[in-house]
């Protein structure tokens, strides 16, 4: 065979594959191949074979010891062909037969130790990326390594980030887009500006990089006296991917110094004066090259530490029009015209909560904030781990209802909500004036006006 023959053939495999991932990823199935399920990020299953009338009866079948570990498990598992697929701290991956628990293979990358140590946050893991026989890992210490999703060895190990240097790295999931793979470094509480990266999927060749920080000119003129330079910033959580747009959507982290004592003066004071794009903000990228297409700052100067990387956009078509369903970590959950990223509609389902008397549903302008000023402050609501966290919620198409996990007071509680519009009211009186009591709701169901 010549060389051309060949190349022609390694490109028509490589297009096979894309096209093979593309059509997995976009619907739920019976595989689970990406962070949230699909790129309907509704963190669901149609597999029924587990249902209400069974649940009950489920026992333990095998179970895995990782080693090393700290923190536990956060990741999400991935599943194809019967094999489960699930990264541990210090991004360590397992493959494991998903009918027996024998262990396939174990990937543990040499990390770097004094840098692990340095990081205010636990070397965990939270996920994986798979696609073109590969699944992708990022690392604490600022790497994104594909390994052979057979063998489990490493196919190329790609450098991103000088965490040596900037301390920050990667413990959330990367996200497959045709031929690249999306990964956001941490980065809220450490001085840099928190990159989000597009990879080539093949060869592990960085292709762009955006900062959410002053990524742009506009974006640098809402950081006061240069604080850019160490705004914090990032993207730990993966985003989703709207194929009819071609566009990625993601949530940013929160501004650096974490919290802010410049009060009513935050456009011009303080140690970050300004809106601090884009920072806890939903930004719209093109894939193939990272940049900027539209934004939306659901928190301008965030003094609260409630970032926008924590929620998933859930896809959500009603009555001819396409959103993006997607909470803050505040609580309030925005609502976005797939299209070009506009208002559809703000509601909150944390029920403490002061740190803003409302957010217009129309605009999404913040109303009545609380900033804070340098001393002693008392009951601000939510607290710093906020009214919804990373893992937030699950659609169901069937009922139409989300579910999400939600922090109130510190008591995580299940709350639903509807996947449109507008919230719905709550059908039991008695779970009502429950919450109101203990701060917290315990099955509640909500129902159309």
């Amino acid at each position: 065979m010549t060389a051309v023959a060949i190349a022609l053939a390694t490109t028509a495999l490589s297009a096979t594959a894309y096209a093979q991932d593309a059509k997995s990823l976009a619907e739920p199935g019976k595989d689970w191949e990406t962070f949230h399920g699909s790129y309907k990020s509704w963190n669901y299953s149609p597999l029924s074979q587990i249902n209400a009338d069974n649940v009950g009866k489920l026992k333990v079948a095998f179970i895995q010891q990782v080693g090393r570990s700290t923190r536990g498990l956060e990741t999400t598992p991935l599943a194809k062909d019967g094999i489960l697929y699930y990264s541990g701290s210090y991004s360590k991956v397992f493959a494991v037969n998903g009918a027996t628990g024998e262990m396939l293979w174990s990937f543990i990358p040499k990390l770097d130790e004094d840098t692990v140590a340095r990081q205010t946050h636990s070397p965990y893991n939270r996920g994986l990326a798979m696609g073109f026989g590969n699944l992708y890992v990022g690392t604490v210490d600022g790497r994104l390594i594909a390994i052979d999703m057979k063998t489990g060895k490493s196919v190329w190990d790609t450098k991103l980030i000088n965490s040596q240097k900037l301390t920050v790295g990667f413990t959330g999931a990367p996200l497959l887009v045709k031929d690249k793979v999306i990964i956001g470094s941490q980065g809220g509480e450490w001085p840099y500006r928190g990159p989000i990266f597009g990879v080539d999927a093949k060869t592990g060749q960085k292709v762009w990089e955006f900062y959410t920080v002053a990524g742009t000119p506009e974006a640098e003129k809402t950081w006061g006296n240069e604080s850019w330079r160490t705004g914090g910033g990032g993207g730990w959580m993966p985003g989703n991917y709207d194929a009819e747009t071609n566009t990625v959507w993601w949530g940013t982290a929160n501004p650096a110094p974490l919290y802010d004592w410049s009060g009513a003066n935050w456009k011009t004071s303080g140690a970050r004066p300004g809106d601090n794009l884009y920072t806890t903000s939903v930004i719209a990228l093109d894939p193939d090259t990272g940049k900027l297409k539209f934004y939306h700052q659901e928190l301008p100067h965030d003094a609260w530490d409630f970032d926008s990387a924590v929620g998933e956009f859930v896809s959500i078509d009603r009555d001819g029009k396409k959103y993006y369903v997607h909470p803050n970590k505040s609580g309030y959950v925005f609502v976005y015209d797939r299209a070009d990223g506009k208002i559809a509609n703000v509601y909150n389902v944390a029920k403490a909560s002061n740190f803003v008397k409302n957010i217009d549903p129309k605009t999404g302008e913040l109303q009545g904030r609380r900033d804070m000023t340098e001393g002693k402050q008392t009951n601000l609501c939510p607290a710093i781990a906020g009214g919804i966290s990373f893992n937030a919620g699950s659609y169901n198409p069937q009922t139409g209802l989300c579910e999400v996990l939600r922090a109130a007071t510190g008591k995580p509680a299940v709350d639903r909500w509807w996947s449109g519009l507008r919230p719905r009211r709550t059908r039991l009186a008695a779970c009502a004036r429950r919450q109101d009591r203990q701060g917290s709701m315990e099955g509640q169901r909500r129902r159309p006006p």
